[in-house]
């Protein structure tokens, strides 16, 4: 079973990474983002990171989903950010999409995103 969840976690954040590289050349100064959500291993919702000020990856899936979220598992490749700047903190709507998971490829220790957390030691 374990096995089985990893294929499926990396076949989703595969697809999330394809997502985001739609916004290339258009996100600048934000990264390129993309988001996938499923419950039961099925796609509920899909989204990535279109323009600087336009709502991000995460915010895009939720809304794709139409509200279907509880339970679900969101897959990013970027962790959600925390703080509020042109949009609002993707990690708020996360937790009000009341998701079983998040799996997250990569977190950027050094943006703002991360300031609440504490840093890694050298």
């Amino acid at each position: 079973m374990v096995q089985l969840q990893r294929f499926f976690d990396e076949y989703f954040m595969s697809e999330a990474l394809h997502l985001a590289r739609k916004g290339l050349a258009r996100t600048s100064p934000n990264p390129m983002v993309g988001a996938v959500l499923t419950k039961d291993n099925k796609v509920i919702g899909r989204g990535f990171h279109r323009c600087c000020g336009e709502a991000h990856a995460e915010t895009v899936a939720l809304i794709d989903a139409r509200g279907k979220t509880a339970g679900a598992t969101l897959y990013t490749n970027l962790e959600p950010c925390v703080h509020h700047g042109r949009t609002p903190p993707c990690a708020e709507a996360i937790v009000r999409a009341r998701l079983r998971r998040v799996v997250v490829e990569s977190i950027m220790f050094k943006s703002t995103s991360a300031s609440s957390r504490p840093r890694p030691k050298n």
